[in-house]
């Protein structure tokens, strides 16, 4: 190799390495930045995966208190009780007893002797206008069903009946005669409804 080609390949040397050590500095520039950017870049990304999955749990958390939050609690409101109306209680009915209807004792009332100016015991069942009028007619049936004699005349006829019942002595009755006033009073028992009353009286005006 001549002299000359030498220094010239070694020229050629000094310049390739002062390019080289020129240009060694940017590429270490060059290589720092782009190692920044992807710092940069990573942070960036992490930030937004953070992000997005503080999103996704708050949405989680919003989900699940909206299955699992117990409904609010509403007052109770208490259930109208059901009136309870009371039937009214029909008030017994006590019917007049029928004279047909009522049951004979054991031992029937002994009837007296009509005989003129006797002490008798008069079952005395109703006052009368006229002893053809209903009310009489009907008294003197009801007497005789029971198994007794009727009788009708003015109260003045027995002597103490006017008294005793407080009924003026013109007073037209019917009425039948017993023995004893034990007999009279069960008399008007089985007469019914209607009977004035009894009175012990002597008997007049039977000629």
């Amino acid at each position: 190799m001549t002299a000359p080609l030498r220094d010239l390949l070694g020229q050629l040397a000094d310049h390739e390495d002062r390019s080289a050590a020129s240009t060694a500095p940017d590429l270490r520039t060059e290589t720092l930045q782009m190692r920044s950017e992807i710092r940069r870049r990573r942070a960036g990304r992490l930030v937004a995966v953070t992000t997005a999955a503080a999103a996704v749990v708050a949405v989680g958390l919003v989900t699940a208190n909206a299955f699992t939050a117990p409904p609010a609690l509403q007052p109770a409101v208490p259930e109208p009780s059901p009136t309870v109306t009371a039937s009214p209680t029909p008030a017994p009915s006590t019917p007049a007893p029928s004279p047909s209807t009522v049951t004979p004792p054991a031992v029937l009332p002994q009837a007296a002797d009509l005989t003129h100016g006797n002490a008798v015991w008069g079952a005395y069942v109703a006052v009368v206008d006229s002893f053809e009028s209903p009310a009489a007619l009907a008294a003197k049936a009801r007497i005789t069903e029971l198994g007794y004699e009727s009788s009708g005349g003015e109260i003045g006829c027995d002597q103490g009946a006017a008294e005793a019942l407080g009924l003026p002595e013109g007073s037209l009755v019917v009425a039948t005669y017993l023995a004893t006033q034990a007999d009279a009073l069960l008399f008007v028992e089985m007469y019914g409804p209607g009977a004035l009353g009894v009175a012990e009286v002597t008997l007049f005006c039977l000629d």
